[in-house]
């Protein structure tokens, strides 16, 4: 793959600018040339929970929690969809501690935004319930709509 440059990233994350001045707007408005240079870089420095939040502060939103980070980029947990069915999605994400590919990336971001929209009705609304969650508390979470969703069925 050829290595991705701020236009490149910016075309293929097309999809998460949505600009309406919440977590979907990392990728518009002033700060986007810096965010996306730095996503440029993933394959040469990963984006840890720190990285991302600091491109987050540029971007005039608020930081996320370790375990959120963990559970959107790094962990493919027993959830209320089959996670490694979202596109992007490559095993080796859940043996390493940092983002290291636009896919990544891309990947997290799909999974917060389906789950903010099936869950909570907006972007915004699950950014904001779900971004300070521990992994624990998220999993718990998500294993208790997938068990209700399960006894629920009409089948």
């Amino acid at each position: 793959m050829a290595l991705d440059n701020a236009e490149s990233v910016r075309q293929r994350l097309f999809l998460f600018s949505g600009g309406t001045g919440g977590f979907d707007s990392l990728l518009t408005g002033e700060a986007t040339d810096g965010i996306c240079n730095r996503l440029s870089d993933l394959n040469f420095r990963g984006l840890s929970c720190s990285n991302l939040n600091h491109l987050l502060a540029r971007a005039h939103q608020p930081s996320v929690s370790q375990g959120f980070f963990r559970y959107y980029w790094l962990s493919a947990p027993a959830h209320i969809y089959d996670v490694s069915t979202v596109p992007g999605f490559d095993d080796t994400y859940t043996r390493v501690d940092l983002v290291l590919t636009l896919d990544q990336f891309s990947w997290g971001l799909s999974r917060i935004y389906t789950d903010s929209l099936l869950l909570f009705g907006s972007i915004n609304n699950g950014f904001r319930a779900l971004r300070l969650q521990s992994f624990t508390s998220l999993s718990d979470l998500f294993n208790g709509k997938r068990r209700r969703r399960r006894h629920d069925a009409p089948w």
